[in-house]
């Protein structure tokens, strides 16, 4: 009798352990889904104010607002894409402002020389159309070969001026920004921003690849005028 009495009471003691195990276990696995754990940690730094925010933010502009074409013109890529929506809109009006106070820089180049204009053929040719709004362009773009040699030629030619700019042969002259050009190459600085003018096209480019012109504000990546060939 000892010994069964014995037995019931370590079966007794070894069921309320496994009851004690099992409903420990069951209240971590279910209590997550009816008790909140609530987090407030503190900054690790001191948090701004939000007006501290707010006038840093507008001090930013005015900084951008007080920068000369010159600067604006010299500002990277990388400097560019770091700036707020805001300073980037500031920097464009610095460079709007600049083309519009701009005098005219004008140019008469004639056909080259060293060979007789009638020798050359006029192989592709395009009307500038200029981007709205402030950049206006306006002329015809023609590319001239006589054998292996080619250049471009301007002539009539007019654009607004601006900083910097560039005459590039690009695939999608409806393009805006350099990532919507597809294939391009810069033949060089723009010469003036009114009258005829040539500019050598390298002979071992392939000119198949290219659809049009493109002026280009290189700094501030912002089209001036453009001509499709076949326009």
């Amino acid at each position: 009798m000892k010994n069964n009495t014995g037995l019931k009471i370590v079966g007794a003691i070894a069921g309320l352990i496994a009851c004690i195990a099992f409903a420990g276990i069951a209240w971590w696995l279910g209590s997550p889904l009816f008790l909140d754990n609530e987090v407030a940690e503190e900054f690790p730094f001191e948090a701004p104010a939000a007006e501290e925010v707010v006038a840093d933010a507008a001090e930013a502009v005015e900084e951008v607002k007080a920068m000369t074409v010159e600067e604006v013109s010299a500002l990277t890529d990388e400097e560019i894409a770091a700036m707020s929506d805001e300073e980037k809109a500031a920097a464009e009006a610095v460079l709007v402002e600049a083309a519009a106070d701009m005098p005219d820089t004008e140019m008469e180049e004639d056909m080259p020389e060293d060979q007789a204009a009638a020798e050359w053929v006029a192989t592709k040719t395009g009307t500038f159309a200029g981007k709205g709004g402030t950049y206006q362009g306006s002329g015809t773009a023609t590319i001239y070969e006589m054998g292996a040699e080619r250049f471009l030629r301007f002539d009539p030619f007019e654009v607004t001026n601006g900083p910097a700019l560039k005459v590039y042969l690009v695939a999608n002259p409806d393009g805006t920004k350099q990532a919507d050009f597809g294939e391009y190459v810069s033949l060089g600085d723009l010469k003036g921003n009114i009258g005829a003018q040539n500019y050598e096209i390298p002979a071992d480019l392939d000119l198949s690849l290219y659809n049009g012109i493109v002026i280009y504000c290189e700094p501030f990546h912002v089209t001036f005028s453009s001509a499709s060939f076949g326009s």
